[in-house]
């Protein structure tokens, strides 16, 4: 199961922005960090955002930190 705006682009740029987490406002404390099976995937050419808790997250580059 999986969540979000799909990615269409014939050559993907996917990296990874939130690794098994997530900063739901649902959960106590709001907005802060909670661990999650679901990880947060981001197509830097289409832009579209999504979540999953496939395997292939394993293998995608992590956001860099600024």
């Amino acid at each position: 199961m999986s969540g979000g705006i799909k990615c269409k682009c014939n050559n993907p740029k996917w990296i990874v922005w939130h690794y098994k987490c997530n900063y739901s406002y649902f959960q106590y404390p709001k907005g802060k960090y909670h661990d999650s099976k679901y990880s947060l995937i981001h197509c830097e050419h289409c832009q579209a955002t999504w979540r999953t808790k496939a395997k292939y997250v394993e293998k995608l580059p992590m956001k860099e930190e600024e």
